[in-house]
């Protein structure tokens, strides 16, 4: 049973056999090419400060289940006067001096059950439990990374970017189902098409999504995106600005 969870969650890459020379060739990436401006690149490579991992800190959910450490954030929030000169080192050390975080880079997988009847391994979402410092260090890089996200992430993108409401996809879809049933004129018919939500989002083609995000600039991140699956799930979302603006070409 192990072995077969195993060979499930490690088959979400769905095309290993796809070189980087064929990626290249993806008109996808081309036309992302250099999206990152040179201001941008300036935010995203300045050194972290302590503020930037204290506010990491504070922001984090204080009650989560904790992970290998047995820690609760809870815990650094409340003692940060006593712990936070030491873990604001530590992180700095991994941030800017490039320290391999291997030590503290392991997590718990937890299967949640996606249902009530549970009968193959895609019943199951897996989630990592990790330690509280880890979560720091990948929290304050995803919020430097926010900074940028509202200027190259396209506008139909509603989740995961501040200042924009996840509930607009839901609302979005709703009102335009109802033109489509009131429709009843007119020599042009609309279509919707429903998208297995499973396939959309859990197959993941990371060869593509590393190409996308070279293309577009993002050198320095992809070396700290190594750290966290929390960085990539933010960079996952730039690959729709590939898409999109293939579809503008």
């Amino acid at each position: 049973m192990l072995n077969l969870c195993v060979y499930f969650f490690q088959g979400s890459n769905p095309s290993l056999q796809v070189t980087q020379e064929e990626l290249l060739k993806l008109e996808v990436v081309q036309v992302v090419k250099d999206r990152l401006s040179d201001d941008m690149r300036n935010i995203l490579e300045a050194e972290f400060t302590e503020n930037e991992v204290f506010l990491a800190a504070k922001n984090l959910k204080p009650h989560v289940v904790p992970g290998p450490d047995g820690m609760l954030a809870l815990f650094y929030q409340q003692f940060w006067s006593i712990v936070g000169k030491g873990v604001t080192s530590f992180a700095l050390k991994i941030l800017n001096g490039g320290e391999n975080p291997s030590n503290i880079n392991y997590t718990y997988i937890c299967l949640i059950p996606k249902k009530k009847k549970l009968k193959v391994p895609g019943d199951f979402q897996p989630i990592s439990l990790c330690n509280v410092i880890f979560k720091i260090i990948t929290k304050t890089i995803a919020n430097r990374l926010k900074l940028i996200l509202p200027d190259i992430i396209e506008k139909f993108q509603s989740a995961f970017v501040p200042g924009r409401l996840i509930t607009d996809n839901a609302l979005l879809p709703s009102e335009s189902f109802h033109y489509m049933r009131k429709k009843s004129k007119g020599k042009k018919g609309c279509v919707a098409l429903k998208l297995h939500m499973s396939k959309a989002y859990d197959r993941i083609e990371w060869n593509f999504l590393i190409e996308v995000l070279q293309s577009m600039g993002f050198f320095f991140f992809l070396e700290m995106a190594e750290l966290d699956f929390q960085l990539y799930f933010h960079c996952f979302f730039l690959c729709f600005v590939g898409w999109k603006s293939l579809s503008e070409v």
